[in-house]
């Protein structure tokens, strides 16, 4: 019988942004696409880059007396998997999150290849930069696929394979299967960071959803932002589980956020979404030519989305068949 390949995805951390969800479910998927005999295991960051920051506990952990920084003492199951390929995705390219994983003993490891699957940054500073650089060459880094330009540039040729990807989160018409909704036409507002805007002669419902549903830092000033700003409103979506965002996004006319991970699968099901904010991350867009998403309502091209995906797909299924 063959050995099935093992690949562990290290994913979680929705409750801090669910967007983190759409990202782990859409590199599974391509995973499993590339790999038909793999076994995919999910497990969650949650234990140290939720409940720790350094030597001293998150503040919401004060909540339940902890001071110091007690981390070591759970048991986080990425450590135990034995894993052929471990798989990070998403925003990680950042000096706080390789921070954090510097001290997990299984990166050290040399019995399991490494691979950054749609990996991005956060500030795209040139300290950013050498951080991430240093802490990829000393890691058993197999494989770079990026979600932008910038960062395929930046950290290309570190690793034994490099490809100029997308984010995995533009998988969400090919893992999620969606219901219809009993609603009137709508459009949907996700504004976690800055007040929404007004549209001229706006006669649709609005659906509102919060990406970040338990803060992991100023949890008392965001609920008092939230609380006064959002929670009086009519049809306000605050879920635990993905699938109800997916499924407003999927239903809706247009999505107007601040929150890039709420235009991903806004366009990854063919509907239009416009960004209201100015951040670097932003350049993920442009590997499906909707850059324009940051100044207009902009429609995707399915086609030029598909296309991306199955170079994806191919380029994960010639590193991964190896064995």
């Amino acid at each position: 019988m063959k050995c099935k390949t093992t690949i562990l995805q290290w994913g979680g951390g929705w409750p801090d942004s669910i967007g983190n969800a759409f990202i782990d479910f859409g590199s599974m998927y391509a995973l499993k696409k590339a790999v038909e005999e793999s076994n995919v295991v999910l497990s969650s960051n949650f234990p140290r880059s939720f409940l720790s920051r350094g030597f001293i506990s998150n503040r919401v952990r004060i909540l339940d007396l902890s001071i110091l920084d007690k981390t070591n003492n759970l048991l986080d199951i990425r450590e135990v998997v034995k894993a052929d390929y471990i798989i990070l995705s998403g925003e990680i390219l950042t000096p706080s999150w390789i921070r954090l994983c510097v001290s997990h003993r299984f990166l050290k490891k040399k019995d399991a290849k490494i691979i950054i699957h749609g990996g991005g940054g956060s500030r795209y500073t040139k300290r950013e930069f050498e951080t991430v650089r240093h802490f990829l060459s000393k890691i058993n880094f197999y494989a770079f696929i990026s979600r932008d330009e910038k960062v395929f540039r930046e950290y290309k040729g570190i690793a034994q394979h490099s490809f100029n990807g997308i984010d995995c989160a533009f998988f969400a018409k090919d893992y999620f299967h969606p219901a219809s909704f009993n609603l009137p036409r709508y459009i949907t507002f996700t504004f976690d960071k800055i007040k929404e805007p007004k549209l001229k002669s706006e006669e649709r419902m609005i659906i509102r959803t919060h990406h970040a549903y338990w803060s992991q830092s100023g949890f008392l000033k965001k609920f008092a932002y939230f609380n006064r700003q959002n929670f009086s409103k009519k049809n306000t979506l605050i879920s635990d589980l993905p699938q109800d965002y997916l499924n407003v996004y999927f239903n809706t006319e247009e999505t107007h956020s601040d929150r890039v991970h709420a235009c991903v699968p806004t366009l990854a099901f063919g509907k239009p979404a416009k960004l209201y904010i100015d951040t670097p991350r932003a350049a993920l867009f442009d590997r499906i030519n909707a850059g324009l998403v940051t100044s207009e309502l902009t429609y995707p091209s399915l086609k030029n989305i598909q296309k991306e995906k199955d170079r994806q797909v191919r380029f994960l299924s010639e590193i991964l068949n190896t064995k």
